[in-house]
C-alpha cells in the first residue's frame, strides 16, 4: 500500500506541470513556460501523454525517469524535456506513425516530427502513439523543394486543476 503511494506520489509530482505561485508572481511566468514537458512512454514503446491519466497506478509494474542522455537509444532526442518509462500490465491502444499518416491522407514517403523533434528512421517505425496523445497533427505536404511530407505531430499538454489553486495564489507554510 505504501508503494502505491509512493509511486502515486511521485508520478502527480512530475505530470504536473504547474507551479505554486511565491508573492506576486504568477504560476504563468516566463521562467515557468520554459520548463519542458515530460514525454510518457508506455511499454517502452507508446507514447502516452494524453492517457496516463486514465490508467490506474496500481497497474504499473515499474517507472523508470530519463534525462534525454541516459534514455535507451530508441527514445534519445525525442524530447528536450525528460522520459517517464512507464511498465503496464493492461493493453493500450496506439497506432503506428504511418497509420497515422494515412489518417490525415498522406501516402509515401513522410518525414515524423514530434513536438518540434524529428524522429530517425527507426524511431518512426519503432515509436507508437496512442490517440488520446495527440493534440495537433499539421501535414506539410511534398514540394519541387522537398521531396519527403512532413506530419508535424503536438502531443497533449497535461494540465493541472487550476479550479483548486487559481493563478496567483499565495501559499503559505
Amino acid at each position: 500500500m505504501q508503494t502505491y503511494f509512493l509511486r502515486l506520489l511521485f508520478l502527480t509530482t512530475l505530470s504536473l506541470c504547474s507551479a505554486t505561485a511565491y508573492g506576486q508572481e504568477t504560476a504563468t511566468s516566463k521562467a515557468l513556460k520554459q520548463i519542458p514537458e515530460p514525454l510518457f512512454i508506455i511499454n517502452s514503446t507508446i507514447i502516452a501523454n494524453g492517457r496516463i491519466t486514465t490508467i490506474d497506478p496500481k497497474d504499473y509494474k515499474d517507472i523508470m525517469v530519463y534525462r534525454n542522455p541516459t534514455a535507451p537509444e530508441i527514445l534519445k532526442n525525442v524530447t528536450s524535456g525528460g522520459i517517464i518509462a512507464i511498465t503496464y500490465e493492461g493493453p493500450i491502444e496506439s497506432k503506428s506513425f504511418a497509420q497515422v499518416a494515412r489518417q490525415h491522407g498522406v501516402r509515401g514517403p513522410v518525414s515524423i516530427v514530434l513536438n518540434g523533434h524529428k524522429l530517425s528512421a527507426e524511431q518512426a517505425a519503432t515509436l507508437r502513439i496512442a490517440p488520446e496523445a495527440i493534440d495537433q497533427v499539421q501535414v506539410t505536404r511534398a514540394t519541387a523543394d522537398s521531396a519527403e511530407t512532413t506530419l508535424a505531430i503536438q502531443l497533449t499538454v497535461l494540465k493541472s486543476d487550476s479550479t483548486k489553486y487559481p493563478p496567483g495564489t499565495i501559499m503559505i507554510r
